[in-house]
């Protein structure tokens, strides 16, 4: 006669042989799921997440400059258009009580002396190159693929290039993020004409699809650069979505930033500094998943990849 105790304990026993076996049949049945199986397995068997730390930690530094022109445009905007000021805070259902230009003066200002005395240029400088280096080795892991070796003159200098364009292309994009809050009469305050409201609805779609169009092309051309064996289709939508998310993640940054800009009890650039460390960090993890995700589809084993200098 089985024990009551003995019986419990095989039916625990047994329950991750289901889990597994329900799990196989699942992903069997449906290509997508188990694509994206696939690519969890990618990313931790290959520690992308470990990768996409330095990453964070390399494009932080550079992140924070970009985020000090940012607060000069939105400073200038607010200044410029009294009726942005207003959008702005119907946006966040501020009222007249807080002064929005000057908390943005002072925002603005601390940010820019801790970039001058934490940063610096030479930081700035450093960090480009270290974001695209790093960007460049997490993808190589991802891919299973050995960058070739570089001249120890010429390295630096491609890094630096690249990483400027990556921060060039980021700020824009958040300008482009920004124009999308814009209206007619923000444009007549800016401009001093009064354009068709046509035309601000142009202004809205053209900056979305632009910001979209943009990222995806630089990620499908990093995506198949050396790796051939992809399929376009894998690496277009992979870069589609990549470029989605990015583009969404830029809405969440500029709503977050406006409501630390306005929040009296907030902690200032302090605050700022935590808001665009957890952007950087969402949207590296984000784009080193999903580049696993087109991984997958290159028919290389899953697997720790290679070893990279």
């Amino acid at each position: 006669m089985t024990s009551p105790d003995r019986s419990l304990r095989d039916r625990l026993t047994g329950i991750p042989e289901a889990v597994s076996a329900k799990s196989t049949r699942v992903r069997e049945s449906h290509a997508w799921i188990d694509e994206i199986a696939r690519a969890l397995h990618r990313y931790v068997a290959r520690s992308v997440g470990r990768q996409a730390t330095v990453i964070t930690y390399a494009s932080y530094f550079l992140a924070f400059a970009l985020l000090v022109v940012y607060l000069l445009l939105i400073e200038w905007l607010i200044h410029s258009s009294p009726r942005a000021e207003r959008l702005i805070r119907n946006i966040l259902d501020v009222g007249p009580e807080v002064d929005l230009g000057t908390a943005v003066d002072t925002t603005t200002t601390s940010s820019i002396n801790a970039l001058i005395g934490v940063v610096g240029v030479v930081g700035v400088v450093l960090a480009a190159a270290a974001t695209a280096s790093s960007l460049r080795v997490g993808l190589d892991s991802v891919f299973g693929l050995t960058s070739p070796r570089r001249s120890l003159l010429k390295a630096p200098a491609l890094d630096f290039s690249a990483g400027i364009w990556l921060a060039t292309l980021m700020l824009f994009s958040w300008v482009l993020a920004l124009a999308t809050f814009v209206r007619r009469g923000v444009l007549t305050d800016v401009t001093g004409a009064s354009p068709p409201g046509t035309f601000v609805v142009y202004i809205k779609l053209g900056s979305i699809v632009l910001a979209v169009g943009l990222f995806t092309w630089v990620l499908e051309r990093s995506f198949r650069r050396g790796r051939g064996a992809i399929p376009t289709t894998a690496r277009v939508v992979g870069a589609v979505l990549a470029a989605v998310f990015i583009v969404i993640c830029n809405y969440v940054l500029l709503f977050f930033l406006f409501a630390a800009l306005v929040d009296p009890e907030g902690g200032g650039g302090f605050e700022l500094a935590l808001i665009l460390l957890l952007w950087v960090s969402v949207v590296i993890r984000g784009v080193m998943m999903i580049s696993c995700w087109v991984a997958v589809h290159d028919g290389v084993p899953d697997g720790a990849g290679p070893d990279v200098d």
